[in-house]
């Protein structure tokens, strides 16, 4: 597996942060993200969202949440069109960090 991408996001009172990877063709991998901080606030989460082509149409193959402090992963197929990791916090701040994978 190669490293295809290490990300962080931080987030400060009611706020949604996203980050976007456009895959190639024929990559698969595996998505890890990771709640590493909240302070405050009433509600905080880290997810991972993928979009794939199915019969020549796009379509929503896989959403993992991280409402704890466990790791969120996600494998990802071949078909695989994009990767959303997000952050998302009402109130306090926060912050989570991973890492997309493709071999």
């Amino acid at each position: 597996m190669n490293i295809a991408w290490i990300f962080q996001q931080w987030t400060s009172g009611d706020f949604d942060e996203t980050g976007t990877l456009t895959m190639g063709s024929n990559n698969g991998g595996m998505v890890e993200t990771h709640l590493t901080q909240k302070d405050g606030g009433s509600y905080t989460h880290a997810y991972i969202s993928a979009t794939c082509t199915e019969d020549g149409d796009e379509v929503l193959c896989g959403v993992n949440e991280d409402e704890g402090s466990a790791p969120s992963i996600q494998f990802i197929g071949a078909n695989t069109v994009e990767v959303v990791v997000g952050l998302r916090s009402t109130g306090g701040t926060a912050h989570s960090a991973g890492v997309i994978w493709l071999w």
